[in-house]
């Protein structure tokens, strides 16, 4: 697969540390942390940061100052119960840390995220600029989201802005798995704060999540309460004391005239949250770096991260076929687009797409109806190495959030004689509208690559996305050492693994 240097972008919390474990197993480097805090008395837009330098002399701490005077932020894209650790880390990891201010606020709450020039997202676009000036061969972004859309559309739409491959191995994970594994690696998290019934302040803060009583307790209360039993639905957070690869562990006496300071929310809220005011640094054994690949050799994982390959194939009579056009209630159905037989002798590829994409418009015209109101596509092609040129010309038009579904095939001479595109479309007036559009990396489903979203909804009706067998988690087609060797014929065993994994991105795609 293809290594990337990544940039992890770091909470303090198990996910963010444990998706850094899953980057490594798939072949990546971590070069930076990021962080983002709440603001301080003058905190304003600036395009700096604080780095924070691994020390090399374990021996001797360095103390940092674990004072804050915010320690919980009202966000809804960042988690900053104990940020105050954060410093801690650099040396722990033997990485750079990067910090900056929160200074944006949720302006912008919509599930899709549009630019918002005050919203807290653009915080996080600034921080990752400032690092990439100082790490340029970065080219990912590693982050622990497992079931915020919210906050994996937000980080998506700044990967995509500077370039950059989200790469979110959480991802619509099963939670009591991903607490499985992470005890399996020893990473120690502690709950730093609890906003859920039966996470009680005296009985649950500053206990390990990963440990196996703590996990059982947790099974009861979801089974009782339906708790997430990761945290998912905000019922806690954690922060994360010791970890594979760590070179000092983080300490804090909890119990220690002054250390800490359990703050009750609102009224009978049930929430609380530790203030922590005192910690420092022990080393773990000699302090000495593993590499990076030393730090998984524990990580077993629940996930088949296997690969395949698509193969779909169209089959059509040789005739030329006229567009048509209607509307059923709200839905509004347009076929056969193409360009005219008298374009298409002199014309180049992006010529024809062109021209079928303004034939489209004007159709929509008349019902009065935007791009943004397309809910599918599909896309036929005489050759799919013209794809890279008409997926130029498409996606020209698809520059909201949550573009249309697409289904792209390439059917050779069963295209009619003289015609190289052909598309036909489904469009909503009315609906409410829903899109699924993920395009970071994980061991779920393929990442979105295009201008299409894997799944638009609309009025009860799910439009979903042509599957390619691709390994998720890499994002390349499967060889054959992970290919079963079934029937002893190759051809037939790569037909149907790929058939069964392409189905199986289906399937997951319209579940979630």
């Amino acid at each position: 697969s293809c290594r990337m240097d990544v940039i992890a972008l770091i909470s303090g919390g198990k996910d963010s540390f444990f998706n850094i474990l899953h980057c490594i197993k798939n072949g990546h480097r971590i070069i930076a942390l990021a962080n983002l805090h709440p603001p301080g008395p003058s905190s304003s837009i600036a395009p700096e940061a604080t780095t924070y330098i691994p020390s090399q002399d374990l021996n001797n701490p360095i103390t940092i100052s674990t004072h804050t005077e915010k320690d919980e932020l009202d966000s809804f894209m960042y988690q900053t119960v104990g940020h105050n650790l954060l410093p801690y880390f650099a040396t722990a990891l033997n990485l750079p840390l990067y910090r900056a201010p929160i200074v944006g606020g949720s302006v912008n709450q919509d599930l899709a995220y549009k630019v918002e020039k005050e919203d807290e997202t653009e915080d996080l676009y600034r921080l990752l600029s400032y690092i990439l000036t100082h790490h340029p061969t970065a080219k990912a972004v590693s982050t622990g989201a497992i079931l915020s859309t919210y906050q994996r559309t937000r980080v998506e739409s700044v990967c995509t802005r500077l370039d950059l491959t989200s790469l979110s191995y959480l991802w619509n994970r099963p939670q009591h798995e991903l607490l499985d594994e992470m005890a399996s690696v020893g990473l120690d998290a502690r709950i730093v704060k609890v906003a859920a019934i039966g996470l009680d302040a005296d009985g649950w803060l500053w206990k390990n999540v990963t440990d196996a009583n703590t996990r059982r307790k947790l099974g009861m209360l979801k089974a009782k309460w339906g708790v997430h039993i990761a945290g998912e639905g905000g019922e806690y957070e954690t922060i994360v004391v010791q970890g594979p690869g760590w070179r000092t562990r983080v300490v804090v006496d909890k119990d220690a005239p002054g250390a800490a300071e359990v703050v009750l929310g609102e009224g009978n809220s049930g929430v609380a949250h530790l203030k922590i005011r005192q910690a420092r640094w022990e080393k773990v054994g000699d302090g000495k770096q593993e590499a990076q690949k030393e730090w998984v050799r524990n990580l077993n994982t629940h996930v088949n991260g296997k690969t395949s390959l698509e193969a779909h194939m169209a089959t059509s009579s040789g005739w030329t076929l006229p567009l048509t056009h209607s509307r059923c209630t709200e839905e509004i159905m347009i076929n056969n687009i193409s360009a005219p037989s008298s374009l298409l002798s002199s014309s180049s590829i992006q010529e024809e797409i062109g021209f079928v994409m303004k034939r489209l418009s004007e159709v929509l015209k008349i019902y009065d109806v935007p791009f943004s109101r397309i809910t599918a596509t599909v896309l036929l092609l005489r050759s799919m190495a013209d794809f890279p040129l008409v997926n130029s010309g498409y996606s020209k038009h698809f520059t909201e959030p949550n573009p249309p579904s697409r289904v792209c095939v390439g059917i050779g001479d069963a295209m009619p004689e003289g015609c190289n595109i052909l598309m036909h479309v489904i469009a909503d007036t009315d609906g409410q509208r829903k899109g699924l559009h993920i395009q970071g990396r994980s061991y779920w489903a393929p990442a979105n690559i295009g201008p299409y979203s894997q799944a638009i909804s609309v009025a009860g009706l799910v439009h979903i996305s042509g599957q390619i067998p691709l390994a998720p988690a890499t994002m390349e087609l499967p060889t054959l050492d992970v290919i079963p060797m079934i029937t002893g014929d190759e051809a037939l065993d790569r037909l149907k693994f790929e058939t069964v994994l392409a189905l199986q991105h289906a399937w997951r795609v319209a579940r979630a």
